[in-house]
């Protein structure tokens, strides 16, 4: 894996078009509006359907402010967003020379999952130990990516939100390696853990897995 273009394919994705909407880069703030709605194309808690894929680019289409205000309104009086739905569905199907056949549904599904498995890559990375066991922050990720990006780089609130998911995961994992918390993973480190754990086969070794305890019982 290279990680020059990785790094510069998360931060300047390639353009998406899907359901004849120009897709802006997939998002920390899509991120968020998608989990926040239940979307199966971050929950996986169901197949995603062609009313998904709908729902999901429009979220994508807009920047997260916009979106979340949308999704707002459509919460309180839904009669303009249906309207504005069955507008944008009859333009597809007009283009479409018809109703979506179920294989096309099928190849969108594929298509707005691509987008946003794409544009949440982000490289791996090993936990530096500084003595004992690591302990995991109680926040969840997402609020850390934006912490960072606001409190470290110094983006805006919007700008934060507005930024590709995968760079903004990026943005992260660099200043964890900066903290001495984490280390991204290179091709060196691929080889140098294929060749140890060769030798360690050749001897009729096993490497030794940590695990972290459970949290300890809080006592009545």
């Amino acid at each position: 894996m290279d990680l020059d273009l990785a790094y510069l394919e998360a931060a300047m994705p390639d353009p998406v078009v899907l359901l004849h909407q120009d897709l802006r880069p997939y998002s920390l703030g899509h991120e968020m509006l998608l989990r926040r709605h239940g979307s199966p194309f971050v929950t996986h808690a169901r197949a995603p359907e062609l009313a998904d894929v709908y729902t999901g680019v429009f979220i994508c289409y807009h920047l997260f402010e916009v979106a979340n205000a949308e999704l707002a309104k459509m919460a309180v009086n839904s009669r303009e967003f249906d309207a504005n739905l069955v507008a944008w569905q009859e333009l597809v199907v007009k283009a479409n020379g018809g109703p979506v056949s179920d294989a096309q549904e099928l190849e969108l599904v594929s298509e707005f999952h691509r987008y946003v498995s794409e544009g949440s890559k982000a490289p791996r990375f090993r936990p530096i130990y500084s003595g004992g066991l690591r302990t995991k922050p109680g926040a969840p990720f997402l609020a850390l990516i934006l912490r960072t990006l606001t409190s470290v780089y110094h983006f805006t609130q919007s700008e934060a939100l507005n930024t590709p998911y995968g760079w903004a995961q990026w943005l992260y994992l660099v200043q964890a390696e900066q903290d001495r918390r984490a280390r991204i993973v290179t091709p060196d480190d691929d080889d140098v853990r294929t060749a140890v754990l060769a030798e360690m086969k050749k001897r009729g070794l096993e490497p030794i897995i940590v695990k972290e305890p459970p949290p300890a019982k809080e006592e009545a």
